[in-house]
C-alpha cells in the first residue's frame, strides 16, 4: 500500500503563531494597521520551552521533598505556571491600544495580561495555543 502522505508533515516548527480572537465572537481582534493581534509562541522544542518545562519539574520535586503528602501551595502553583507561560510567549505583534495607550510587548504587559482576573480569557488563549500542536506545524510554524 503507498501513501502521499509523509510523516514530516506533522513536523512541529520551534515556534508558532497564534492569533487572539474576541472571545466573545471569535473575530480576529485587530491592532495597528488593522491587522491582527498575533502572538509568537515557543513550540515544544524551543529552548525556552525545554527550559521552563524542566524548572518546572525541578520546583515541582522540590515542593514534594519538602512538603511530603502535603499537598502544593496554590500560590507557588500559579506562579510556578505564570512562569511557564512568560517563558514561552516569545512575543506579540500589532496588538491594540489597551486603554488608549500603545500595548506592545514586554515582560510587564505579559504579566499584567496572564494575571489580571479580567483578562482571564487572554490567560486561556495563551494556554490552549501551548497545548495545541497545530499552532507549531506547517504554514503556522518556524523552524
Amino acid at each position: 500500500m503507498s501513501t502521499d502522505f509523509d510523516l514530516g508533515a506533522l513536523e512541529m516548527g520551534d515556534t508558532g503563531e497564534l492569533v487572539v480572537r474576541d472571545p466573545r465572537t471569535q473575530d480576529p481582534i485587530l491592532g495597528a494597521n488593522r491587522q491582527p493581534w498575533t502572538l509568537l509562541l515557543a513550540g515544544p522544542g524551543h529552548k525556552n520551552s525545554i527550559d521552563a518545562k524542566n524548572e518546572q519539574t525541578r520546583k515541582a520535586l522540590r515542593r514534594a521533598r519538602m512538603k511530603g503528602d502535603q499537598g502544593d501551595d496554590p500560590k507557588a502553583v500559579e506562579a510556578d505556571n505564570l512562569a511557564y507561560m512568560m517563558k514561552r510567549l516569545l512575543g506579540w505583534r500589532n496588538p491594540p491600544p489597551l486603554g488608549g495607550a500603545p500595548f506592545e510587548h514586554s515582560p510587564e504587559n505579559a504579566t499584567r495580561l496572564l494575571t489580571d482576573p479580567r483578562y482571564a480569557w487572554f490567560k486561556d488563549l495563551v494556554n490552549r495555543g501551548l497545548q495545541d500542536d497545530a499552532v507549531f506545524m506547517s504554514s503556522s510554524a518556524t523552524s
